[in-house]
């Protein structure tokens, strides 16, 4: 399975180290400036309960549109930065692919299939773009309870817990 992690910063960078390290799946990375050349350069390191773990993601990149179209994108931005990425997300997202929202709060897609199945939430989404290009229905719900710090670029240190509520 072709694994995307997009935003892969202390909650991202954590998770990725963890895919890579199960061998299982062709995994890259979007991430940006000096974490993104220490990836490059050095691989991404998890530091948890005082061991590194220290993996090479297929490619390390800031422009997710270099990357070929992935069965999963598992997205770790902040809500408000979602928006503007919105287009990138969707076109990465292979014919029979879905996206991941790793995110704790309510999401931009809550109502669809509640109460409204068109209508996306205006202060997570304000100009719809996350609800009519990456689409509700090619998206999973994630709530995370992971305390992670990027320590420094390309080290993200595990503090406390790792837990993943995904569907």
């Amino acid at each position: 399975m072709k694994v995307c992690v997009f935003g892969a910063g202390a909650i991202g960078g954590n998770l990725a180290v963890r895919l890579l390290r199960s061998k299982r799946h062709e995994v890259s990375v979007v991430a940006r400036g000096a974490h993104l050349a220490a990836i490059r350069s050095r691989g991404l390191t998890l530091r948890e309960a005082g061991v590194d773990h220290t993996e090479h993601p297929l490619a390390a990149t800031d422009d997710a549109a270099s990357l070929p179209p992935q069965d999963c994108v598992i997205v770790t931005l902040k809500a408000h930065s979602m928006p503007a990425v919105a287009g990138v997300i969707g076109r990465l997202i292979a014919p029979g692919g879905f996206a991941v929202f790793a995110i704790n709060g309510i999401p931009w897609w809550w109502q669809y299939g509640h109460v409204n199945r068109s209508a996306t939430l205006p202060l997570l989404d304000p100009q719809g773009a996350l609800w009519s290009q990456v689409r509700p229905e090619r998206v999973l719900g994630c709530v995370v309870d992971s305390a992670n710090e990027i320590v420094e670029p390309g080290l993200v240190l595990n503090k406390r817990a790792n837990n993943w509520v995904l569907g």
